[in-house]
């Protein structure tokens, strides 16, 4: 008789349980929370996992110097809807900008889910 063992599934941890709220973005077109989580700022909210996955994929693409500012759940969050996919990653070069800084210059990496697995759509750079 061969015993069967089925596993509860596990909750997912999402960044708004384990990041610090900074503040909530109103707007005219809503709201979205803003963490600090691994001293990277989050806007919205997504499980950990993903968050952890799309640096997976960003962090091999980094330049010397560079390195992830924000990360946004972007159907969440008005102004980074119109890329219209999952997670969009930011990226800084080490200027003396504060931690969420958007001076200097650095990338956007779009990321959108295909077959389950976070991929780099598109990437563009930035100016500020």
């Amino acid at each position: 008789m061969a015993l069967l063992s089925i596993a509860a599934a596990q909750p997912l941890t999402m960044i708004s349980e384990v990041g610090k709220l900074m503040t909530t973005v109103r707007s005219v077109e809503g709201s979205h929370p803003i963490y600090e989580y691994e001293s990277v700022g989050f806007e919205g909210d997504l499980p950990a996992k993903d968050y952890r996955a799309a640096l997976d994929v960003v962090k091999p693409q980094l330049a010397e110097g560079e390195r992830v500012s924000t990360m946004s759940a972007s159907q969440q969050v008005p102004s980074m809807r119109p890329f219209g996919k999952d997670v969009v990653v930011r990226t800084t070069e080490e200027t003396g900008c504060g931690a969420f800084a958007d001076c200097g210059r650095g990338r956007l990496f779009i990321l959108e889910r295909i077959d389950g697995k976070l991929r780099v759509h598109s990437i563009a750079s930035w100016i500020a």
